[in-house]
C-alpha cells in the first residue's frame, strides 16, 4: 500500500502544520489467538489543499488506513491528528460530533445505493421506492421485494 500526498513532498500547510498527521499507526485485529496485522507503522502528512491517493492491492490496508483517519474506526497504537487535535483518544461522542461538523466522507458510489441505476434508468418515483425499500405509505410493495 502507498500513500501519496500530491503535490509530493512534505506536506506542510500555512505556518507549516498539516491538516492531516498520521504517526505510527498500527491495526491489529485478533482472532482465536491469531493476530491480524492490517496496518503496521503507517507515517503520513497530508497539507491543506493537497490531494491523497492511498493505492494497493486488495488486502493492503487501504480501506482500515482510511477509516482510522476519518475517525471511523481507532488505530491500536499510534496517533491521528486533525488540524493539530489528536482524534485517536476521542470519547465516542467528541469523534462523532468531530465527524458531522468537520469531515466529509465520499463512499464508494456503489455501497450506497445498490440499485440506483435500475431507479435512475427508469426515472420514476415508484422505481425508486421500490429499489431503495423507501416508503411514503401510499406505495404497495410485493412480499418477494424488488424486481431486477
Amino acid at each position: 500500500m502507498a500513500a501519496v500526498p500530491w503535490p509530493a513532498g512534505r506536506a506542510a500547510g500555512p505556518r507549516g502544520k498539516p491538516l492531516l498527521q498520521v504517526r505510527g499507526v498500527t491495526k491489529e485485529y485478533r482472532t482465536e489467538g491469531t493476530v491480524t496485522h492490517a496496518l503496521r507503522g503507517v507515517d503520513l502528512e497530508v497539507a491543506p489543499g493537497e490531494y491523497l491517493a492511498v493505492m494497493g492491492p486488495s488486502g493492503s490496508g487501504k480501506s482500515t488506513l482510511l477509516h482510522i483517519m476519518a475517525g471511523l474506526d481507532r488505530p491500536t497504537s499510534g496517533a491521528v491528528r486533525i488540524g493539530g487535535r489528536d482524534i485517536s483518544t476521542l470519547p465516542d461522542r467528541r469523534m462523532t460530533l468531530m465527524r458531522r461538523r468537520e469531515l466529509g466522507f465520499v463512499f464508494q458510489f456503489f455501497n450506497l445505493v445498490p440499485c440506483w441505476r435500475r431507479a435512475r434508468t427508469s426515472l420514476s418515483h415508484s422505481s425508486w421506492t421500490e429499489c431503495t425499500g423507501a416508503s411514503t405509505g401510499t406505495e404497495s410493495r410485493s412480499s418477494s421485494g424488488p424486481s431486477a
